[in-house]
């Protein structure tokens, strides 16, 4: 028999969407699924929806709650499940028919502790037209199976997000057993990531596009930058703590460059958004030269350099910036123009 998989959503008035999300679920070819939805005090008409989805079908249950927050939400749904298999789906969001008989697949036939799927960022509702496109990717699909090194290594690469993301993945519930994620964070996801690696042995990926991440203005995500979204240094702080702990050298360098970075660029955030908080720009300044004597040493020599430019003083190290973007613009365009130039003459002769 195929092993159960508890997906757990959480709902927060998402009335506009869940019955989309809600169906997405319920029409998965694979079917032996175990549906946590916790609607987490919402007070617009989602209690109702949930309650009329569960009445349609056995697998759904639905939890009714006061509002504790996102990752509150989560730990109790795993704290619920009794499915060997985890998975995530957010209430905005929607997947593909296929999705978790296709992770199930590569999941067991690697071996693996943790697959995962390329996602898609969609702008409406039209789920029909988004199976179409994926099912495309799902014909010509490549997977890459990988392990510990390369899933950390993947958490500084431009397209994180797929790594970073909870619901994109398939997970064995073991993975889970030590790990739980931070109460009241906004960037909860970045708390555990490194956790969940460092849980696991094995990972799969397909690039069949399989989970559509719906672009909901009203999102946390995709609000306008206010003071919360500085936990988001919390996160990464504990994350190069933790490659101190484990001494994962080489992920510590790496680690520490992009947390002193992360500092610069909410001290540059709070002056822009919120320019009246001199306390807090004060912090981040003071937060940034005792980090950066931490952890100079084992920086890059070029970073270090550059790193140096916000102690001397955030206007310089913004000219610089500016600077480099201009004279990178400089020669892109000289290249080009050498390019044309070389390949004309190559014509001409």
């Amino acid at each position: 028999m195929q092993p159960l998989i508890t997906v757990i959503v959480p709902v927060y008035n998402g009335e506009a969407f869940i019955e989309k999300c809600f169906s997405s679920i319920l029409n998965q070819t694979y079917q032996n699924l175990e549906i946590i939805i916790i609607n987490d005090g919402s007070k617009d008409k989602s209690p109702e929806i949930c309650d009329k989805f569960a009445e349609l079908d056995e697998r759904i249950i639905v939890v009714h709650q006061k509002n504790v927050g996102l990752s509150s939400v989560r730990n109790k749904g795993l704290d619920m499940a009794s499915g060997e298999l985890i998975g995530f789906v957010d209430s905005d969001d929607s997947i593909h028919p296929r999705m978790f008989e296709i992770l199930q697949k590569h999941l067991h036939e690697n071996n693996a502790d943790i697959s995962m799927c390329q996602i898609a960022k969609v702008y409406n509702a039209n789920i029909n037209e988004h199976i179409i496109e994926s099912n495309k990717t799902i014909t010509k699909q490549q997977t890459h199976t990988f392990h510990k090194e390369e899933a950390f290594n993947n958490l500084f690469n431009e397209n994180n997000l797929v790594t970073v993301v909870p619901w994109n993945k398939l997970y064995k519930r073991e993975v889970f057993k030590h790990v739980r994620y931070p109460d009241g964070k906004v960037n909860d996801d970045e708390f555990v990531i490194h956790h969940i690696i460092q849980a696991a042995q094995k990972f799969v990926f397909t690039d069949a596009v399989l989970y559509y991440y719906f672009h909901n203005e009203n999102s946390i995500t995709n609000q306008k930058y206010n003071l919360k979204r500085l936990e988001a240094l919390e996160a990464i702080k504990d994350r190069v703590l933790f490659f101190e702990l484990k001494q994962y050298n080489e992920l510590l360098q790496m680690g520490s460059n992009t947390y002193l970075h992360l500092i610069i660029i909410h001290y540059y955030l709070v002056q822009k958004y919120f320019p009246v908080e001199k306390d807090v720009m004060e912090k981040l300044k003071r937060e940034f030269r005792a980090e950066f004597y931490t952890y100079k040493n084992i920086l890059k020599e070029k970073n270090r350099m550059e790193l140096k430019l916000f102690l001397i003083h955030p206007t310089v190290y913004q000219g610089f910036i500016k600077a480099r973007k201009k004279l990178s613009y400089i020669l892109g365009r000289n290249n080009n123009v050498l390019a044309y130039s070389q390949k004309n003459h190559k014509n001409e002769v």
